[in-house]
């Protein structure tokens, strides 16, 4: 039903991020992984995905955040905002 493959998120939400053709929307990119992270819940309490399904999308999530957030941190101060992933969890 959903891709939601680390490699399909990672290229998803890069696409979906961009502001002009070479720069990104941070907010976008942290609003994108918290938005796929609770998704997963929703998806799970539907009957949509199993447990499993639903802990490998987050954990995805959470490691392609972690991936790329020190750099997000080090460029954009906005970012600075988003202390913990997922958001208000």
């Amino acid at each position: 039903m959903f891709d939601f493959s680390k490699n399909e998120m990672d290229k998803r939400i890069a696409r979906l991020s961009k502001k002009m053709e070479l720069f990104i929307d941070p907010i976008k990119v942290s609003a994108l992984f918290n938005a796929i992270y609770y998704f997963a819940d929703y998806l799970l309490a539907c009957g949509n995905i199993d447990e499993s399904q639903a802990s490998t999308i987050q954990k995805d999530c959470n490691d392609l955040y972690t991936e790329v957030s020190p750099h997000l941190k080090a460029e954009y101060i906005e970012t600075l905002v988003f202390k913990d992933f997922p958001m208000w969890g």
